[in-house]
């Protein structure tokens, strides 16, 4: 046998001069009150008998405290949830992330906007020569950083235009920056942070050791998140694995599988899949369910060696003794402590990675032929009748009574030139 517990056992048969046999319960757990008021597990050993002292460390609970004695408290640890982080999936519309859906639809509406008090205020005189979707091309063409090239008149016109072309310049700008950190920076996918984010993951399913202080308080709640915790068992959610098996890392790995232990053994847990797979996966959430204290027990009647028992412990925890024997037993014991939440991805970006945006390219595509074809149709050749009907229009009448003056003075001009040329020719005869 090896670990804290054990050289702290050792510690005593040394200094109290006494032997020992070491002797190992048929179920191997810890031990639970059973309906009949007996003990199994560890616990059935002391209060039996069979046993003098059983090492644990044990939480100390109100009920394993009628039944044995407790020693003074070796550690103090909270209960936690631990889950395996998802993998770095590659979002294909990451290029959307830089802004919320909230700023995207604001932007979209403040252009509609933009487009409508333009053409509004531009309508009375330039109706008939800026037609809207041409207005709406020039203020979209500020979002993908093109210039206005339309005749602005008036001021209230170019305030409108020149606050859309500030406020979208700085958008895109900001966007272009963020775009660059969200490709090349990833976030770890930890979802799994508090009891009721467990609750809510309709996926996952709990695994803990059964027959312990955890399950016995799971089990005691009457309200709150223990009890909701507690009733994943009716929908075949809890199950009962003992943390550190090889079937726990089997499970933890798949992804879709959270356990209920103490943060005292979350870091023997980080460590051993560190040492089988190279990777820290392993997590714990940032709520604590419930704190509990950590000691030895001996039977309920016989206290004799508690005295001296406590006294030992005190020193050993008070000169660090216990924590350092902990470390000792757990290779690669640091190796996850600081693990990183976000990671920078040193990689080519290929085609699985970068399709949304060639599908939106390729809708705003189709998009601009539309439009070209739309335009097309409006440069065909329109029917006689309505070359008749545009005649009437002040602009072109004026421009019809300039050719007639026009005329008549060429016309005027010639028969003035004849009649000179006539006089010449008669004065000659």
């Amino acid at each position: 046998m090896e670990g804290a517990m054990v050289n702290f056992l050792n510690m005593l048969a040394v200094s109290m001069n006494f032997t020992c046999r070491v002797v190992r319960p048929a179920d191997k757990s810890f031990g639970s009150l059973q309906e009949d008021g007996t003990w199994t597990g560890m616990l059935g050993l002391v209060t039996t008998g069979e046993a003098d002292v059983a090492l644990g460390p044990f939480a100390v609970t109100e009920s394993r405290r009628q039944a044995v004695a407790y020693s003074e408290p070796v550690s103090h640890t909270d209960l936690t949830i631990v889950s395996a982080e998802g993998s770095l999936e590659i979002n294909p519309w990451a290029f959307l992330l830089p802004l919320t859906p909230a700023v995207w639809c604001l932007l979209g509406a403040v252009l509609l906007l933009v487009w409508a008090m333009t053409f509004l205020l531009d309508y009375a005189e330039h109706a008939w020569v800026r037609r809207p979707h041409s207005v709406f091309l020039q203020l979209y063409g500020v979002v993908m950083q093109q210039g206005v090239t339309m005749k602005l008149e008036g001021v209230a016109l170019r305030a409108v235009v020149g606050g859309w072309v500030v406020v979208a310049s700085l958008l895109v700008w900001s966007y272009s920056g963020l775009l660059v950190s969200v490709m090349t920076v990833r976030l770890v996918p930890r979802p799994i942070q508090t009891a009721r984010d467990l609750l809510d993951h309709s996926r996952a399913r709990v695994i803990m050791r059964a027959n312990t202080a955890y399950t016995d308080t799971l089990a005691g709640a009457q309200t709150g998140v223990l009890r909701d915790l507690w009733g994943l068992r009716a929908r075949g959610r809890l199950h009962w694995e003992p943390a550190g098996t090889a079937r726990w890392f089997t499970l933890m790995r798949r992804g879709d599988h959270a356990s209920i232990v103490t943060s005292l053994s979350i870091g023997s847990l980080r460590a051993r899949d560190f040492s089988s797979t190279g990777s820290c996966r392993l997590y714990s959430a940032k709520e604590s369910l419930v704190l509990f204290s950590y000691s030895m027990i001996t039977q309920k009647n016989v206290t004799a060696i508690l005295p001296a028992v406590n006294a030992r412990v005190q020193a050993v925890v008070e000169s660090g003794l216990y924590d350092y024997w902990l470390l000792q037993g757990i290779p690669n014991a640091s190796a996850c402590d600081n693990a990183p939440s976000k990671v920078t991805v040193h990689q080519p970006f290929d085609l699985a990675s970068l399709w949304a945006v060639f599908l939106v390219s390729g809708a705003g595509l189709a998009a601009a032929l539309l439009v070209f074809a739309l335009e097309m149709c409006e440069c065909l050749p329109r029917h006689p009748r309505q070359h008749r009907l545009t005649l009437h229009h002040p602009q072109g009448q004026q421009q019809q009574q300039r050719q007639q003056q026009l005329f008549q003075r060429r016309h005027q001009g010639q028969e003035q030139e004849q009649q000179e040329l006539h006089n010449l020719q008669y004065s000659h005869h």
